[in-house]
């Protein structure tokens, strides 16, 4: 297949998670490398381990959009963008918030697509939280909703929840979600696959059942 065999030379680009850096992306770089033609390229946020964290989401995506858009290999190519954990809700942010139709293959891992959450603290909405740390801005309490909805500065824009204009729609040519019922980072680890719990409860709802689905915030 002649489409196929051209496919596997687009570029790749891996995007690491929070608390991580470009050196613990040599395993998959070296898996990809070995697995499709195209270029592999690592992505480092800011300084690695320490602005994964303590740089909120809005600022790791301007400063990822930024490298991306100056990476000269890159210039006019598409390519397949992967992301990590926390680097998958990145990669996803970047594709809703920029307009030209660049990725070919939206690829994540074990990455929190509806949040997470551990337990109920008000002050993880606050704004100080909020502009200091990245977990906090996709941190979803469900015994919270308004509040969440009202105060988490890029989870609800970028999944739809409140009105944005971001969306996948028509924007890339595959979305792959790859989780783990054994992930011990993740809660709920369903979000993973883009489902999360029920209002006020720890049911899980099917992504076919969810708001999200109904709505097409993914764009499928």
């Amino acid at each position: 297949n002649t489409e196929a065999n051209t496919d596997k030379t687009v570029p790749v680009v891996l995007v690491h998670g929070i608390l991580s850096n470009i050196d613990e992306l040599s395993e998959a770089k070296l898996w990809f490398s070995e697995n499709l033609n195209g270029e592999v390229y690592l992505f480092e946020i800011g300084n690695g381990v320490l602005d994964s964290a303590m740089k909120n989401m809005t600022w790791q995506l301007d400063a990822f959009t930024r490298s991306l858009e100056s990476f000269i290999p890159l210039k006019n190519q598409k390519f397949h963008l992967i992301g990590f954990s926390q680097g998958g809700l990145l990669s996803r942010a970047y594709v809703e918030t920029n307009e030209g139709q660049r990725v070919k293959t939206l690829m994540t891992f074990g990455t929190p697509h509806m949040g997470v959450y551990y337990y109920s603290d008000d002050g993880i909405y606050s704004k100080d939280a909020q502009n200091r740390w990245s977990y906090t801005n996709y941190w979803k309490d469900p015994y919270n909703m308004p509040l969440y909805l009202e105060n988490s500065s890029f989870l609800p824009a970028i999944n739809g929840e409140i009105e944005s204009p971001y969306t996948l729609y028509k924007k890339i040519d595959y979305f792959v979600m790859v989780w783990s019922p054994f992930d011990d980072i993740i809660r709920p680890i369903e979000s993973g696959k883009y489902e999360f719990f029920s209002e006020n409860t720890d049911v899980i709802v099917p992504l076919t059942m969810s708001e999200a689905f109904k709505h097409n915030n993914i764009g499928i």
